[in-house]
This record gives structure tokens, sequence and C-alpha cells, in this order.
């Protein structure tokens, strides 16, 4: 009795396969493909880290677990530290409730050590560079 509904749903999810939903993760998207032309490592740091890296093709130059996988303090402290060291050349940023990866680093830490260059048009992906 409920396979001709099941039927619909799984063809109408196969149809929309591939298709992005939300239009922030659009515009986040196009924002690091805009902005990672010359880069072939970038560092995301965004609730959606793995999806934006697989979606432009770019890789991490950060070593070990990324944010999702994530299970002791020390990887944690590993992937911030990484991070601020400033060497970077290349790295997103996410800000705001739905792109924010919830590692609690204060903005001034930050642009102690990284440049914005540009903010997507949603004000929600920050492209950073080294200050130095």
């Amino acid at each position: 009795m409920k396979i001709p509904s099941f039927l619909v749903e799984a063809s109408r999810e196969y149809k929309s396969r591939g298709v992005i939903e939300e239009p922030f993760v659009a515009n986040e998207i196009d924002f690091i493909k805009a902005h990672s032309i010359e880069s072939r490592k970038c560092l995301i740091v965004s609730q959606r880290q793995g999806i934006y890296h697989a979606e432009t093709g770019l890789a991490s130059p950060v070593e070990g677990p990324g944010l999702v996988e994530i299970l002791l303090k020390s990887d944690e402290q590993k992937f911030v530290s990484d991070f601020l060291t400033g060497h970077l050349r290349c790295v997103f940023y996410g800000v705001g409730g739905y792109t924010d990866a919830g590692l609690k680093i204060p903005m001034e830490e930050i642009l102690a050590h990284y440049v914005v260059r540009a903010k997507n048009s949603d004000g929600t992906m920050l492209y950073l560079e080294p200050n130095h």
C-alpha cells in the first residue's frame, strides 16, 4: 500500500540529487570557489567544512581530523593552533549561526594573524590571508 508513495518520494530524491536547497550554502560555495582560484589547499573553518572541501575540490592544509571528526580536546587544540599560526595562505572562516564552526575563537585573536580580504554577500563567510 505504501509502495507507490515510496516510489514517488524515491524518484523526487533522485531527481533533486546535487541540487543545493539552501541559498546561503550556494552563496558560500560560490564565494569559496571565486576566492580560491590560485589555491589547491585552503582551510575552511565552517559547520559544512567537509561539504565545502568536496564541492570545491580543495584540500585542507591542516593535518589531522577535520572539525566534524574532532573527538579529543587535544585534536581541537591542534586544529586551532595550526589555524592561528598565521602561516596558512588561504582560509575561509564561517561567521554567524548557520556557518560558525563553534570554536569560540575571539575575532581579535584571528585578526592578529590574518587580514579579511573579502566577505560573501550574505556576510556569513570571510576570506582570510596572513597579515604578514
